[in-house]
């Protein structure tokens, strides 16, 4: 949870030079597949979370005999295209932790977060790949 006040609005801020990120010190068993899988798992985030009301959405991924849990989320405050230039930043920051074993990005408008250790509970997860998908082109008959 984030507390902020200040003297000025700031419900629609999305970045702040203040940003960051917190990585984990340990390096991944396995380090090229989990870097890999946890770079798609957190830019399938980046991508799907500001689609998904709420702004929040949390994934599990296989890989191995683990796991890589990952969670993306915005303030309610921020606009979809306010989220995603959020989370784009959020990922330019924890990219940098890859390919620790986890590793969390927070800026002013989001928060992503990654870990091979669980750290919600399974029934949160959402299913993102709905909000991945572009460009369907629909056909409408006109009989």
């Amino acid at each position: 949870m984030l507390l902020r006040y200040e003297s000025t609005g700031f419900f629609d801020q999305t970045t702040t030079a203040g940003d960051t990120n917190v990585c984990g010190n340990q390096t991944a068993v396995g380090a090229t597949d989990f870097n890999i899988t946890a770079q798609k798992v957190l830019k399938d985030l980046q991508i799907a979370t500001p689609k998904i009301t709420g702004f929040f959405a949390a994934t599990k991924t296989q890989l191995g005999g683990g796991a890589i849990y990952a969670i993306a989320q915005c303030a309610e405050t921020v606009s979809e295209s306010g989220c995603l230039d959020c989370l784009k930043n959020g990922y330019d920051n924890i990219d940098i932790c890859l390919p620790n074993t986890e590793g969390r990005a927070i800026d002013a408008g989001c928060f992503m977060r990654y870990s091979e250790t669980p750290f919600f509970a399974d029934n949160q997860t959402v299913d993102i790949i709905p909000f991945l998908q572009q460009g369907r082109v629909r056909i409408i008959s006109l009989h």
